[in-house]
């Protein structure tokens, strides 16, 4: 190892387009600011050192090890650290859209949405809204909607790419322009009327963004070479020859000769100079290590290990300032595949994609999305082991946690949560609608009304009712407020008048009747709804005897009925033996009464 570092300094400070400084050494750039500074871009590996790197960027071929000496082969790029992260390109939604050309895959953390967008090939998707698939949209549904059924004129939809020719279709039929979104209504046999458009207006241009500070001076450079030796004056004349002096003993070999090759780098092996070496090759603008073809500042043909024992072992790739070169890391394979790896220590983090394949982004232990920090300093770490979560959302300050916000003709769910199968088992429709249960059994609309109950489509009433009133259902649905008693029954028919009698004596006085209506009562009892014994705290006073027909409701959908067992007069407790019931459930807000009471007694 000690060796081929020596080699490799030897043969730095020997390249003709590069330069050293205080223990720096710069591949075509003067001033280094590193132990190794690169002046362009940089291709490494067997295959990539021929070919040309992005100006300021960095092509790999094999595996890069970040943070570790022994990265996995297995992996493109092996990343270990206890104490730091991956920190994405930031950059707020106007700087995001103005990016030129932007490859399906991109990832970035946009300041404005403070979450992580995608381009999926043709738009930027926010990472908090990503779901599963919506319904069709109205573009498709157009495109695939069913000809009608009718045999008259106007049951046909047609495509094209331009505006549509007055010989087709009949009065009533539509056009699609596929090519703009335009939508075309043939309003007379030779007509046809633009109606709109399915895509929306583009939007602004965004504001130029601020010019980057200036950069630090650099270094001062090495002292000038001496100059060159001044011009020789004339020759004296020629003196006479002087007497042939001793043979001097032979001189010691240079250090240096003539190489093998174009290109050849010499190194020293320990004892001697190897001159022939084209391990580092140097053609005069490019210099290849392992490469005898190098296309960029630095190609090298194999594995690159960075590392140091007593310093933070760091890659730095300055794209100075621009905002059209950027500076970056591409991981590309020779079978063209795309995909794209970045992976923590044992598969703790990894963000995977590439190939037509979604963007993934995943963890062993939870993962925590961070808001509205305010602030560049870094987090303390969060313990994940016993985690009771997956993924959550954590504010930093009082602002709202998370939003989900639809398009301008947002026609899907704004939200659904899903059981295992997929089957949605609760909704936020567009409108702001509530859906629960797999079929909506249970349904609020955008007003905040209920409108299906247990499967069961009900109106309530739109104002309060009075006090002790109740709900009485139409049987279609329909509530609406209602008082007194729950069961009277209706009154007989008026029997025929029978023959006038002979007149009697007068009969003795009777005993005076009892009071009307003394069964309708009101129980605030907690009791369930089921069949069997039942008792109820009422009023005391009332008519009830044993063996009568009553009903205790707390509303129209649930309710008992059953026959009198037992009443106390004086204390008012009532017990029922229920025989038919309506609902489930404990109840303690009762309407009791007779179920049916008897009609008044018909003329005689």
């Amino acid at each position: 190892m000690t060796k081929r570092i020596l080699t490799l300094l030897i043969a730095l400070i020997s390249i003709q387009c590069g330069s050293t400084y205080a223990q720096n050494v710069g591949i075509g750039e003067p001033n280094p600011g590193s132990k190794l500074s690169v002046k362009g871009g940089i291709s490494i590996g067997d295959d990539y050192s021929t070919l040309t790197a992005p100006t300021g960027g960095l092509i790999i071929q094999g595996t890069v090890g970040l943070g570790t000496p022994t990265p996995d082969t297995t992996a493109i790029l092996d990343m270990s650290s206890a104490a730091k992260g991956i920190l994405l390109p930031t950059m707020n939604t106007i700087k995001m859209n103005a990016l030129t050309n932007p490859k399906k895959g991109m990832l970035i953390f946009n300041s404005d949405s403070n979450n992580f967008h995608f381009y999926n090939g043709s738009s930027w998707v926010n990472f908090l809204l990503m779901g599963p698939s919506g319904p069709i949209g109205m573009a498709a549904n157009l495109l695939s909607g069913l000809t009608g059924s009718g045999s008259g004129s106007g049951s046909t939809w047609y495509t094209g790419s331009g505006t549509p020719s007055v010989l087709t279709g009949n009065t009533n039929d539509m056009y699609l322009n596929t090519a703009n979104g335009s939508y075309y209504k043939k309003t007379t046999a030779l007509t046809w009327t633009l109606q709109g458009s399915l895509l929306g207006a583009t939007g602004a241009t965004g504001a130029t963004g601020a010019t980057g500070a200036t950069g630090s001076n650099g270094a001062t450079g090495h002292t000038g070479a001496t100059g060159a030796t001044g011009v020789t004056g004339a020759t004296g004349a020629t003196g006479a020859n002087g007497a042939a002096g001793p043979t001097g003993a032979t001189g010691a070999t240079g250090s240096l000769g003539s190489g093998s090759a174009a290109g050849n780098t010499p190194y020293w092996n320990g004892s001697s100079w190897v001159l022939g070496s084209s391990n580092i090759y140097n053609n005069g603008g490019n210099v290849g290590i392992g490469n005898t073809s190098p296309a960029s500042k630095l190609d090298v043909g194999g594995n690159v290990n960075i590392s140091s024992n007593s310093a933070p072992s760091v890659l730095s790739i300055d794209a100075h300032n621009s905002q059209s070169n950027i500076a970056k890391i591409t991981f590309t394979n020779t079978a063209g595949t795309g995909d794209f790896q970045i992976g923590g220590d044992g598969g703790d983090i990894f963000w995977q994609g590439g190939g037509s394949r979604n963007l993934q982004m995943g963890a062993w232990h939870g993962i925590d999305i961070i808001g509205g920090r305010v602030s560049s300093d870094p987090m303390d770490f969060q313990g994940g082991t016993g985690s009771s979560y997956n993924t959550r959302f954590l504010n930093t300050n009082d602002e709202t946690g998370v939003i989900i916000q639809g398009n301008t003709s947002q026609s899907a769910n704004l939200q659904e949560w899903r059981n295992a199968s997929g089957t949605a088992l609760a909704k936020v429709k567009s409108d702001g609608s509530l859906s629960i249960g797999s079929s909506g059994q249970f349904n609020v609309n955008a007003s905040g009304n209920i409108t299906k109950l247990n499967n069961i489509t009900v109106s309530f009433p739109s104002s309060q009712g009075a006090a002790n009133s109740y709900l009485v259902n139409d049987g279609s649905g329909n509530l609406s407020w209602a008082t007194g008693g729950m069961g009277g029954g209706t009154t007989g028919a008026t029997g025929a008048t029978g023959p006038t009698g002979a007149v009697g004596a007068t009969g003795a006085t009777g005993a005076t009747g009892a009071d009307a209506d003394k069964y309708a009562t009101t129980s605030n009892s907690s009791v369930s709804i089921g069949t069997g014994s039942k008792t109820f705290a009422v009023d005391a006073g009332l008519a009830y005897t044993i063996g009568q027909t009553v009903i205790a409701a707390y509303s129209s959908s649930y309710y008992m009925i059953g026959t009198v067992t037992s009443y106390n007069n004086s204390t008012g407790s009532l017990t029922i033996n229920v025989t038919s019931k309506t609902g489930s459930g404990t109840k303690s807000s009762w309407q009791i009464n007779l179920n049916g009471a008897i009609g008044t007694q018909g003329d005689t």
